[in-house]
């Protein structure tokens, strides 16, 4: 839920009222580990039991918030519908500045074989100018891009920060055997993924 309070703290909610149960202090952790994110990204904290003339939200209005929402969500329910609703609940549309996940690329294992471009719905990989780009800010987690890796290239790490843009220069050949063109890291390599993999008795996919 510390995701949702982020989001709710930039929809306006400065105060959480909170009653005083024993089951409480894993809601109080919760707000406390908000808090600490909060004072990450430079903004201010949420308040407990103060200034009651301020927006409140209680945690019982909290979940029944999240609930009433996600009921209306599926009754309106529709493609075009759930995209729209969907970027409601994008933590990177609140926050533009900055970033809540690190993609590491490990350059010896990636083929550059760029599943992860095709699959990665917040477009974090862009090809530009011999450079490929890992825009941070745009990762939701999802581990799309690491799941679909064959290589085992890609991790991704929880890191709050300010948005930075990695760039990882590649290097375009022919290759050897084929003469396609082909992108590698590795400035060392002759052959494409396909040609360097194939055994020798194997017929050439290009001929």
């Amino acid at each position: 839920m510390i995701k949702e309070l982020l989001i709710y703290k930039k929809r306006g909610v400065t105060t959480v009222r909170s009653e005083s149960t024993l089951d409480n202090q894993k809601w109080i952790k919760v707000i406390n580990n908000a808090n600490d994110i909060l004072v990450k990204l430079d903004e201010n904290t949420i308040k407990l039991n103060e200034n009651r003339e301020e927006k409140e939200l209680t945690r019982r209005a909290f979940f029944s918030s999240l609930r009433k929402e996600g009921y209306q969500l599926a009754k309106n329910m529709t493609p075009a519908t759930w995209k729209m609703e969907a970027k409601e609940w994008n933590i990177t549309r609140y926050f533009p500045d900055y970033q809540f996940f690190q993609v590491r690329l490990e350059h010896e294992k990636c083929t550059f074989c760029q599943m992860c471009f095709s699959f990665c719905s917040q477009k974090v990989f862009i090809l530009h100018e011999g450079f490929l780009q890992v825009e941070n800010e745009k990762c939701v987690n999802c581990y799309d891009c690491r799941d679909i890796c064959p290589e085992n290239a890609l991790k991704i790490e929880l890191k709050i920060n300010k948005k930075y843009i990695a760039q990882h220069p590649f290097h375009t050949k022919n290759c050897q055997t084929c003469g396609k063109m082909f992108s590698t890291f590795d400035p060392n390599i002759q052959k494409c993924p396909i040609c360097h993999d194939r055994a020798p008795e194997w017929l050439s996919p290009y001929q």
